[in-house]
């Protein structure tokens, strides 16, 4: 039995029935170091359901790294429809919107990675809980297309990370 995971206040204003989870990319370099490729938050659009996921449906709005600040636009997967600026649900205007404890999430995601010595890449379902960050689970085949739509190319990022 597990306790009931409650979204921070900040992801409750988007009035979704949904909580709504990040997917932080991780990368380990070739020198083990540790950085963060891409984030976005994943925020479901219908008031019925019970999944933030893209391809039920959802959006995904590209997450500054350095701020933990959202970009301007939501996207849903690719046959759901066209990007926008503001959540249908709640109102809310993406750009600039803060996520609250980011500095916390990024520590979170980077320690966790450290433990999977052999796994280079990994992207973390995470949900921001009024006491800070919580692991919902981590993929070792998580899927580009939502990072690649959020935040676009991303190329080169990924080499420098590699290399790093």
């Amino acid at each position: 039995v597990q306790d009931v995971v409650e979204q921070h206040d900040a992801l409750k204003a988007f009035k979704t029935k949904s909580v709504n989870t990040i997917r932080i990319v991780t990368i380990r370099g070739k020198t083990g170091k540790i950085g963060v490729f891409a984030a976005f938050l994943r925020l479901s659009q219908d008031s019925e359901s019970f999944v933030d996921n893209r391809a039920k449906g959802g959006l995904g709005v590209g997450i500054e790294l350095d701020t933990g600040k959202l970009m301007k636009y939501g996207l849903p997967h690719d046959s759901y429809g066209i990007k926008t600026e503001i959540h249908e649900l709640s109102s809310i205007r993406f750009m600039d919107y803060q996520i609250p404890f980011w500095s916390e999430t990024i520590v979170l995601v980077c320690s966790a990675h450290k433990q999977f010595y052999d796994i280079q890449s990994i992207g973390w379902d995470v949900v921001i809980t009024g006491k800070g960050p919580v692991l919902l689970e981590g993929n070792d085949d998580w899927e580009i297309g939502g990072p690649q739509d959020t935040l676009g190319g991303l190329k080169k990022r990924w080499d420098e990370l590699v290399n790093a």
